[in-house]
């Protein structure tokens, strides 16, 4: 929808709240500005919040990789030394953290996502609020045009005892959407509720093999080097 129609269904936005009063083409206008300058703001500040907890999920994945290795090498000490009971302490412990990092690699991806598409219609909402800037006198005019269709249609629906239908432009959706997608983008990926505990019995059963499996996938490493 081109930039007219956006300040048209701001025009048509602006009239319910007003109980219908027009305005002057140039006030319409002014407002739309102001209005879409406000809605810019709003959007650049749930950006840097996505990209705030984007940049934390970073820090919280690299200390949890950073862990991972830590426990990895206490293995293999444990090993140089001859003790397997602690090489298998520090390899349960060292899956466990990778479990943990997996979850925060996924996490990472999913918000990173989110953000870059608000990021995207930020960008959007910028070039449009440009491009009404740089078309403001010539907006001014055809929206006096407009308000005389307006009113044309108004009094004719009058007659009729019918009211026209209201014109929700592409700005008020845009608008919408955006605050849609930046409440999903302030959401963490998790597992539901229902699936936690059932997890947590197999995690259990399955836990002994696989510290049993990395250890003797360590030893063999380590008899290979």
């Amino acid at each position: 929808m081109g930039l007219f129609k956006q300040i048209k269904a701001t025009l048509s936005y602006q009239s319910r709240k007003l109980g219908d009063a027009m305005e002057s083409p140039e006030v319409t206008v002014d407002n739309a500005i102001n209005d879409m300058t406000k809605q810019v703001a709003a959007t650049q500040a749930a950006v840097a919040s996505a990209v705030a907890d984007t940049k934390q999920l970073e820090i919280r994945l690299a200390a949890a990789q950073a862990e991972a290795t830590k426990w990895g090498d206490r293995a293999s000490l444990a090993l140089d030394k001859s003790d397997e009971d602690l090489a298998r302490q520090a390899l349960e412990k060292k899956l466990a953290v990778d479990a943990k990092a997996a979850e925060l690699a996924d996490q990472h991806q999913s918000q990173k996502a989110s953000t870059d598409k608000l990021k995207a219609t930020l960008g959007e909402m910028r070039s449009n609020l440009e491009n009404i800037k740089r078309q403001r006198n010539v907006l001014e005019a055809r929206m006096k045009t407009a308000q005389a269709q307006t009113q044309m249609g108004a009094a004719a629906a009058a007659r009729t005892g019918t009211e026209n239908p209201d014109q929700l432009g592409a700005l008020l959706d845009k608008v919408e959407r955006l605050e849609a997608e930046a409440d999903a983008a302030m959401e963490v990926a998790g597992h539901s509720p229902g699936d936690t505990d059932l997890d947590a019995k197999f995690a259990d059963l399955e836990k002994g093999d696989s510290v049993e499996a990395a250890l003797e996938q360590l030893k063999a490493q380590r008899s290979a080097d």
